[in-house]
C-alpha cells in the first residue's frame, strides 16, 4: 500500500473531486425513482336515470258548460238554493270519467245559452232553471216544495236541443223516467234545500244518460 504521507496534494484534491461527483450521480439516480404505484380502481359512471313517461292528456268524450238561470223571474226562493241546485248537478256530472264540467257562476239566461252553444266551440251547454208550478197573486211561494229544477241540453255550434226535462223534489222514478212528486205538504227550507240537491242529480242522471253515458244512480248530497 502506498505511502499515504508522500502523494502529492493535488491527488487528494482529484479524489475529492471525484468522490463528490460519485456522491453526486448516485443521489440524482436516486431521486429519479419513480414511488411504488398503487393500482386505483376506476369509477363506473353510474347510468343516466330513465324519464319517467309524460302522462298524456285526458280526452274527454263531451266538455259541459253548465249555468244556471237566477234572474228570469221572482219566485221568492232563498238566493242560496240556485247554487245548491248549480253545484250539486255539476258535482254529480264531473263523477263521469268521460265528461269535462265547467260551471258559469253568474246568471246565464236562454239567450245566453244558445250563443254559448252557437260559439264555435265544441261544448255543450246545460241551462237549470229553478221553477215552480203554483203561483200566488203576489209571487210569492206557498211551499218550498213546489220547487223544481228545469234542465236544457244544448248541442255545439248549432244550439238544437237535444234533451229537456223537470226534476222534482221527492220525484217518483218508473225505470229511468222521473214521473213527478210522489208527496204534498209544507216543506221547511233546509229539508227543501236538501231535496235540491238530489233533484239536480236527477237532472245531471239525465243528462248523461242523453249523451249515451253511463249515470248510475245518484249518491246522497
Amino acid at each position: 500500500m502506498p505511502n499515504v504521507s508522500r502523494l502529492p496534494k493535488w491527488w487528494f484534491a482529484a479524489a475529492s473531486i471525484v468522490l463528490l461527483l460519485s456522491l453526486v450521480s448516485t443521489f440524482a439516480q436516486s431521486g429519479r425513482r419513480l414511488p411504488n404505484s398503487k393500482s386505483v380502481p376506476v369509477p363506473t359512471p353510474e347510468p343516466e336515470p330513465t324519464p319517467a313517461p309524460t302522462p298524456e292528456k285526458q280526452k274527454y268524450a263531451f266538455a259541459l258548460v253548465v249555468g244556471m238561470d237566477r234572474e228570469s223571474g221572482f219566485i221568492g226562493a232563498p238566493f242560496r238554493f240556485y247554487q245548491t241546485a248549480l253545484d250539486a248537478c255539476v258535482n254529480r256530472l264531473e263523477k263521469s270519467a268521460s265528461v269535462k264540467v265547467v260551471a258559469v257562476h253568474r246568471d246565464m239566461n236562454r239567450g245566453d245559452a244558445v250563443r254559448g252553444a252557437k260559439s264555435g266551440n265544441e261544448s255543450y251547454v246545460v241551462w237549470l232553471q229553478l221553477r215552480t208550478d203554483r203561483y200566488r197573486a203576489d209571487h210569492r211561494l206557498n211551499d218550498y216544495g213546489e220547487l223544481l229544477i228545469d234542465y236544457t241540453l244544448l248541442e255545439p255550434r248549432t244550439a238544437k236541443q237535444i234533451t229537456s226535462g223537470r226534476a222534482y223534489q221527492r220525484a217518483a222514478r218508473k225505470g229511468n223516467i222521473i214521473l213527478g212528486p210522489t208527496t204534498t205538504g209544507r216543506t221547511s227550507e233546509l229539508q227543501a234545500e236538501y231535496l235540491l240537491k238530489m233533484a239536480a242529480q236527477d237532472a245531471a242522471e239525465r243528462i248523461l244518460e242523453a249523451l249515451s253515458l253511463p249515470a248510475g244512480r245518484p249518491t246522497t248530497p
